[in-house]
């Protein structure tokens, strides 16, 4: 299966994207790909920026085929309100490439 799109292009809009609580305290967590400090998480609430979540998944094109899949399937009320642990980048970022 070939990805659609390419390369990777994630739609981080969503407010839950944004740590708030580390931009009010002043203290942002380190990405988990580049150890950089990053406001921005992932759908599991891990700090990773964008452009490294791209890159990884640009890495990877087996999972960025799996995320679009998990991500076009219809949501559920109750998923669509709170990110949940099957979202579709659930644990991917947890280990740099």
């Amino acid at each position: 299966m070939s990805p659609r799109i390419w390369p990777p292009a994630l739609n981080w809009k969503a407010s839950t994207h944004w740590d708030y609580e580390a931009e009010a305290n002043g203290t942002p967590g380190a990405c988990v790909l580049c150890g950089k400090p990053s406001l921005l998480l992932s759908t599991d609430g891990v700090p990773c920026h964008k452009v490294c979540a791209e890159g990884w998944f640009e890495q990877h094109p087996q999972a960025w085929a799996a995320y679009e899949t998990q991500r076009d399937q219809p949501k559920t009320a109750a998923q669509m309100a709170a990110p949940q642990a099957s979202d579709p980048d659930n644990g991917l970022f947890d280990q740099a490439a």
